[in-house]
């Protein structure tokens, strides 16, 4: 009886215990990253006059419908040219990507852009990891720019006062000509940053932006490719602590049913 007992308390513990660790780590596995990427970016002198080209990703976001992009840099160092929409959301169906070249070029001149938006038209979003657009700037002149996205914002709903995506932010930073140059702040934006995304950009530029109607990318032809309704699949590390917990839990359940059926146990002393 004082096995039997000491065995129903060990595999108690054991459970306890396991669940303790694993949950944590499944847990840490689903914070929401938005990065400018690469985030450091060391260039020569002989590269101005070149353009550069940086990605805003983000990883282990859930049902994201919505991004909205507020960014600033030193535009005595770098120049805003181009934005591309990644396939992120693009790749899920219907899209609508709010950015032209000709789109805020005062704001840009000063070394900020607000209200650059991408919606996909669903119901449901998108999980996973991913590149949401590509930033493209030229080099002026050496220096050091900071690539700030503060106020850029992710949301699971394409409705006002939807509920946004909260997530770590990685800003990025190009040194050009010297690496141990400090960066230079970039004076705010007149107007203060949105804070919950809607359809149209909260905004308004000098000229109003085009608004550009993408369709999935794996059918060229027509827009029928992917249902914007199936999600990815989960990344293994969350299955991983799926399958630790359920082996944990049968082992327990094996273990209370011999002991029910009072298998004898024998303890040499």
């Amino acid at each position: 009886m004082k096995a039997r007992n000491l065995l129903i308390t060990t595999l108690l513990l054991v459970s306890m215990i396991s669940l303790i660790v694993i949950l944590p780590l499944t847990n840490a596995q689903q914070t929401t990253n938005l990065k400018i990427d690469p985030n450091t970016n060391q260039l020569t002198a002989a590269q101005i006059g070149t353009t550069i080209n940086l990605n805003l990703t983000v990883s282990n976001v859930q049902n994201l419908l919505i991004w909205d992009l507020n960014l600033t840099w030193n535009p005595q160092v770098l120049n805003l040219t181009q934005i591309q929409e990644g396939s992120f959301l693009n790749n899920a169906g219907t899209t609508l990507f709010t950015w032209s070249p000709s789109s805020s070029p005062i704001s840009r001149s000063q070394g900020y852009l607000q209200g650059v938006a991408d919606i996909l038209l669903a119901t449901t979003g998108v999980n996973g990891n991913g590149v949401l657009a590509t930033i493209s700037f030229k080099v002026l002149a050496t220096g050091t720019s900071l690539i700030s996205l503060d106020g850029t914002t992710l949301s699971n709903s394409l409705a006002n006062g939807g509920t946004n995506i909260t997530a770590t932010i990685t800003n990025g930073i190009v040194n050009v000509g010297a690496s141990n140059a400090s960066p230079t702040p970039t004076a705010p934006p007149s107007t203060n940053p949105t804070t919950n995304p809607t359809i149209a950009p909260t905004t308004a530029p000098t000229t109003v932006p085009t608004v550009t109607t993408s369709t999935a990318t794996p059918a060229p032809s027509s827009h029928t490719s992917v249902t914007p309704t199936q999600n990815p699949t989960p990344t293994v590390p969350e299955f991983q602590g799926i399958i630790s917990i359920m082996l944990v839990l049968i082992l327990s359940s094996v273990g209370i049913i011999l002991l029910k059926k009072k298998i004898p146990i024998s303890i040499k002393q």
